[in-house]
């Protein structure tokens, strides 16, 4: 999936507010799915990705280390079929993960 969001990178989501302005940029008509922000937060990573060569952002692990957690992750290769390179050139590629039971500080650590 893509996401028109307008800022590409590392994003943390901490409550339905930015919740729903995330979710209002995605290709999608269904409903958005409740988070209980008391109890997870959102880590998000939106990438540029080239219609002729097309990647995606991969989270490999998250580590917790002194209330800090660090979302270990790299863009890879997307084999996936696209509808079209006037959609994927409007579109990022992201992903959200749920962090559980985390309230502190989220860093995001890319891979080469």
């Amino acid at each position: 999936m893509s996401t028109s969001y307008p800022e590409a990178g590392p994003h943390v989501i901490r409550d339905v507010d930015a919740w729903s302005a995330f979710w209002a940029h995605l290709p999608t008509e269904k409903p958005m799915p409740e988070v209980d922000f008391d109890k997870a937060t959102l880590a998000v990573v939106i990438v540029e990705s080239e219609p002729k060569m097309p990647v995606r952002p991969f989270v490999e692990r998250v580590e917790a280390r002194d209330q800090t957690a660090f979302v270990h992750w790299r863009a890879v290769p997307d084999r996936r079929p696209h509808i079209n390179e006037t959609i994927a050139a409007r579109h990022r590629p992201f992903v959200v993960i749920g962090i559980i039971g985390h309230s502190g500080q989220v860093r995001f650590v890319e891979a080469r």
